[in-house]
């Protein structure tokens, strides 16, 4: 994947990943006052739900 000599710092910056991910996918929507997870269960889930039980 990469080379042995560059471990090290892939390693630094990926401890950071999983916090900086979570920040931008809860705190940014919520700023910007968007809501990513709503409009694809909308045009998902509730839709297939609906179908499934059309009463």
């Amino acid at each position: 994947f990469c080379p042995v000599k560059y471990l090290p710092a892939y390693y630094r910056i990926q401890q950071y990943a999983l916090p900086i991910f979570l920040l931008v996918i809860i705190v940014v929507p919520q700023v910007l006052n968007i809501d990513p997870l709503g409009a694809y269960l909308n045009a998902t889930a509730y839709n297939l739900f609906n179908f499934a039980f059309p009463y």
